[in-house]
């Protein structure tokens, strides 16, 4: 950063509506003008960090769980794609309304990891083999 060099010192940024090129102390530049205007993105609490993790990891056993969202099958595996997506947009939303970041890594995998050890779970019982969940 800082040698404007051609096509060595142009770094893409992601702008208001889309992607930037930036020179290197253009970079620095962006960085003292969001610490000025107040807008540091903050991570959120320990507290509700906690919170929102073990509610995804409910919300992970209750897919696994739930009955009648295995009846037809493709119903199981969208609410694997949605929950994640709809967490990542939610994500997304906060950043840019409040200047609040999630940690994504932990609350989608205690979504994923709970899902996966309430199979295995099942499995051990000799219920996700038949079909009865």
């Amino acid at each position: 950063v800082g040698s404007e060099l051609e096509k060595r010192d142009r770094h893409v940024v992601l702008g208001a509506i889309g992607t930037e090129e930036r020179w290197g102390h253009e970079l620095h530049a962006d960085l003292v003008n969001g610490l000025l205007a107040e807008s540091v993105p903050v991570p959120l609490g320990l507290l509700p960090q906690f919170l929102l993790m073990f509610g995804m990891g409910l919300l992970g056993m209750t897919v696994r769980f739930w009955r009648r969202l295995w009846a037809p099958a493709w119903r199981a595996k969208a609410a694997l794609v949605l929950v994640p997506l709809v967490y990542l947009l939610f994500g997304a939303w906060l950043v840019a309304v409040g200047d609040t970041v999630l940690n994504a890594t932990y609350h989608v995998g205690a979504f994923v990891f709970a899902y996966w050890i309430s199979g295995l779970m099942l499995r051990r019982r000799g219920l996700g083999a038949e079909g009865r969940y």
